[in-house]
């Protein structure tokens, strides 16, 4: 993930005029495709490791502390990781839509 969040911030809308997120404000059941964060590099570099990385398919499982995402990979298997509701706050994605698709796109 990139140290900043660029093309991917709180407040800068997709191309269907829908606004990209922090993972934290996902809604539990609903997914999206990491796009940034505004994390320091040791996190970064450990998130990345557990495969929490841009373009990652994500499904936020649960919202608390601490947050239970699902990390899709590529091979058809996917993880579960807990990250401080504070890490969480920091990665952002672009929500996917109903029917699977990015919204970013």
């Amino acid at each position: 993930m990139s140290g900043e969040h660029g093309q991917c911030g709180r407040t800068e809308p997709t191309g269907d005029g829908r606004r990209r997120v922090s993972l934290s404000q996902l809604k539990p059941g609903e997914s999206g495709t990491v796009c940034g964060s505004e994390l320091n590099a040791g996190d970064r570099r450990l998130l990345s490791a557990m495969g929490l990385r841009e373009r990652a398919t994500v499904v936020l499982c649960r919202l608390g502390e601490p947050c239970i995402v699902r990390v899709m990979g590529g091979c058809n298997c996917s993880s579960r990781i807990g990250l401080a509701r504070p890490l969480a706050d920091r990665v952002f994605v672009n929500p996917s839509r109903p029917d699977g698709s990015d919204r970013g796109t």
